[in-house]
C-alpha cells in the first residue's frame, strides 16, 4: 500500500496511451516508460489526462494510436524509478524516438519541448516511470481541476493498493538498461561540479551544423547556473574564457530583457550584437539567427518559475 500525493500526474493522451496500452512496432507490443520533464514531481501520483490535444508532432506510430479518443478510469498511478539529466541534443532524440523507447514522437518533439521550457537547462531530464494499476478507483468528483496543467485529489493522504506493474520486471529492466546506454554520453555534468569545458565558447565554427550550434548555446545556458554558484570558469585561455563566459551569462540573464525594452530593440538584436562583439567566428547571418533563436521568447508554454 502506498500514499498518493495530492497532486495528480496530468499528462497528454498520447503518452498516457503509449504507457498504459502500448503500441505495435515490427510485430512487437511495446509500452513506453519514459517521460520528459523540467521539474521535480511528487511521485507517486494518480494519472489524469490533459483535455487538449498535444501541441508537439507525433510520429506515424503516435498518430496511429488515435490518442484523441483515449480515456482511462482513475485507477493508474505513476512511480518514479530514476531520472537522467541530459543535454538537449537532437541526436539523442533521433535515437530515443526510433529504438523503442519514445517512438510515438518525431525527434523534434522532445527537443522542442525542452527548447521552449522556461527553466534552466540543468533541469532537463528524462524520467523512467513505473506504472501500476491500483485496486481502488477514483471518481470524477474526487479529482479537482486546478488549471490546464494541474489536477489535484480532493483530499490528502489517499492510501491505495498496487496491483502488478503495467510492464513486467524483466521487460522493465531491459528498458532501463537500454535507456542508460542511450543517454550515457548525453548526461550533463553533476550539479556540484565546478568545472565546465570552456572550449565550446572559444571554438565556435561558422559552418557548424544547426544541432551543434544549439547544443553549444544550451551548454552556455547551463553554465549560467555554475557561474553564479561558484563564480569561476575553467578555460585553456583563462582571461578570454572568463570574459566570454560571464558576458554570455549576462546574455541569458532575464535582466537583459529589461535592457532590450529600455533601448527599444529586439532581444535577438541585442544578443546578436553581443555575439558579434565577444565571440570570434560567428559572422554567418544564418548561424547567428540560429544561436539567437535558442533563447526562448515564448510565454505561453507552461508555468515555469524561471524564464530566460
Amino acid at each position: 500500500m502506498i500514499i498518493l500525493h495530492k497532486r495528480c500526474f496530468k499528462i497528454d493522451k498520447t503518452n498516457a496511451k503509449a504507457m498504459i496500452e502500448g503500441y505495435s512496432k515490427n510485430g512487437q507490443h511495446i509500452r513506453q516508460a519514459i517521460w520528459c520533464d523540467v521539474h521535480d514531481k511528487p511521485f507517486p501520483m494518480l494519472i489524469t489526462l490533459n483535455r487538449t490535444d498535444t501541441k508537439f508532432p507525433m510520429s506515424l506510430i503516435g498518430q496511429q494510436l488515435n490518442p484523441e479518443l483515449f480515456s482511462i478510469p482513475y485507477k493508474y498511478v505513476a512511480v518514479l524509478d530514476s531520472e537522467y539529466f541530459i543535454k538537449n541534443n537532437i541526436g539523442l532524440w533521433e535515437t530515443l524516438c526510433t529504438n523503442g523507447l519514445f517512438d510515438i514522437w518525431k525527434p523534434i518533439a522532445p527537443y522542442a519541448r525542452f527548447i521552449k521550457a522556461k527553466t534552466r537547462p540543468n533541469k532537463f531530464r528524462i524520467c523512467l516511470l513505473r506504472l501500476y494499476e491500483i485496486q481502488e478507483q477514483f471518481s470524477a468528483s474526487q479529482i479537482l481541476n486546478q488549471n490546464p496543467w494541474i489536477d489535484h485529489l480532493a483530499a490528502n493522504n489517499y492510501k491505495v493498493t498496487l496491483e502488478e506493474p503495467i510492464i513486467a520486471n524483466e521487460e522493465f529492466m531491459r528498458i532501463k538498461e537500454l535507456l542508460q546506454d542511450t543517454v550515457q554520453k548525453h548526461l550533463i555534468p553533476k550539479k556540484n561540479s565546478k568545472q565546465i569545458d570552456c572550449s565550446i565558447l572559444n571554438n565556435f565554427e561558422e559552418n557548424s551544423p544547426e544541432s551543434e550550434l544549439n547544443t553549444e548555446f544550451e551548454t552556455i545556458v547551463y553554465s549560467k547556473h555554475i557561474l553564479r554558484k561558484h563564480g569561476e570558469y575553467k578555460s585553456n585561455d583563462k582571461k578570454k574564457g572568463s570574459t566570454i563566459a560571464f558576458r554570455l551569462n549576462n546574455v541569458i540573464d532575464t535582466k537583459l530583457r529589461a535592457k532590450a525594452a529600455k533601448e527599444g530593440v529586439k532581444l535577438s538584436t541585442l544578443i546578436e550584437t553581443i555575439l558579434n562583439e565577444y565571440v570570434d567566428g560567428v559572422n554567418n547571418d544564418t548561424n547567428k539567427r540560429r544561436l539567437s533563436s535558442t533563447v526562448n521568447t515564448n510565454t505561453d508554454y507552461e508555468d515555469d518559475p524561471y524564464k530566460i
